[in-house]
Parts: C-alpha cells; structure tokens; sequence
C-alpha cells in the first residue's frame, strides 16, 4: 500500500491505521454483518446478563468515562470478553466466506464503494 501511495498521509491518502477502520466499519455494516460491532445494544443487553468467565464478581458489559489530556470526557462501552462475545454472535455471514471467491469479490466492491462514499462526505 505505501509503494502505491494508497496509505500515505502525506500524500493525502488515509493512514494505515485509517484503512484498517473502514475494512472494520464495513464489514460490520454488511448484510447480514461479517465482523459483530462488540458495542451494539443488543450485545450490552446480552453481555450484561453474562458472568465474567474468569470468576470475577460483575459481567462482561465493560463501561467506563475517561478523561482525555485536553480535559474533554469520554465514555466507552464493550463486551470485555472475546468467549462470551462469540457465543452471543452467530456467524452467518463469515461462514458463507469459506464458499469461495465470489463473497469476498463483494465484500471488496462493496468496501471500496463505501469507502468512495466516505471519501465524498456521504454517510456509508
């Protein structure tokens, strides 16, 4: 990618660190969802209601405010557990990617479609 220039923030092109997002943002607004969006309200429902596999009092619905080095306030919530994270997603989508090419050939238009929508200002 940075022998083409394709992640070059100088140059005026995402970072590499942009480009890994948007593969991620895309792939959890497919249809149906390839990668699961671990902040969702139906994992909190469900992750709140799960104990922490590792015995430790509370469950895996992690939430916390932190403040950032300019003083601006930022909450923050996730199912803290990758085991009960799998076991509340079911996988359709990434399954049908063992079939072959054909899935991943429109994911990859798919990804660069939104990514041009991005790029022009329009919500994906």
């Amino acid at each position: 990618a940075k022998a083409r220039r394709l992640s070059s923030t100088r140059h005026g092109t995402p970072s590499s660190y942009a480009w890994v997002l948007l593969a991620i943002c895309h792939l959890q607004s497919c249809e149906p969802p390839v990668l699961p969006c671990l902040q969702s309200p139906e994992f909190a429902a469900a992750a709140a209601m799960r104990p922490r596999p590792d015995g430790m009092a509370g469950s895996c619905w992690v939430e916390n405010t932190a403040q950032t080095h300019d003083g601006h306030c930022v909450s923050y919530a996730f199912c803290g557990s990758a085991a009960v994270a799998r076991s509340l997603w079911a996988p359709e989508a990434a399954a049908t990617l063992a079939g072959g090419g054909h899935r991943l050939a429109e994911l990859l238009l798919g990804f660069f479609g939104t990514a041009a929508q991005l790029a022009n200002g329009a919500e994906a």
